[in-house]
């Protein structure tokens, strides 16, 4: 079996179930068949070709976060970042850290590697060969 690293938000699959072929039209293809191919996971129940990645990436956001903080050289923005990941709302305190200092898009990229890791490291443990995309 061959992965490929996708991955399918909770949020946008409600909207991707919502949406018919006609809505799609002003699209761009890239987009349409990424919509398709969110369908087609979500219809896939049994877990026969598309298999749903460990829940433990969940608990290892806390550590992402603080690893980010920690990954930053500028002493300005990484102080303020880390005390605002320290206890609740974390999440929603860090999303304004990193949109007030212009690093919202390092921090997506950061978290999206740290997952990949974590993904990578699930398929290499359980011998499944993935498709880095």
């Amino acid at each position: 079996m061959k992965l490929k690293l996708l991955e399918v938000k909770e949020m946008e699959n409600q909207a991707w179930e919502k949406l018919c072929p006609e809505d799609m039209e002003d699209y761009p293809e890239w987009q349409t068949e990424q919509v398709e191919l969110a369908r087609k996971i979500l219809a896939d129940d049994k877990e026969e070709k598309y298999i749903a990645i460990p829940g433990k990436i969940v608990s290892h956001e806390y550590s992402t976060m603080d690893n980010f903080c920690l990954s930053l050289e500028d002493e300005k923005i990484y102080r303020p970042l880390f005390r605002a990941v320290l206890g609740r709302d974390a999440f929603r305190r860090l999303s304004d850290c990193i949109h007030h200092y212009g690093i919202a898009d390092d921090w997506y990229w950061y978290r999206f590697n740290a997952v990949k890791r974590i993904v990578i490291d699930w398929c290499k443990a359980n011998n499944i060969e993935y498709e880095d995309q």
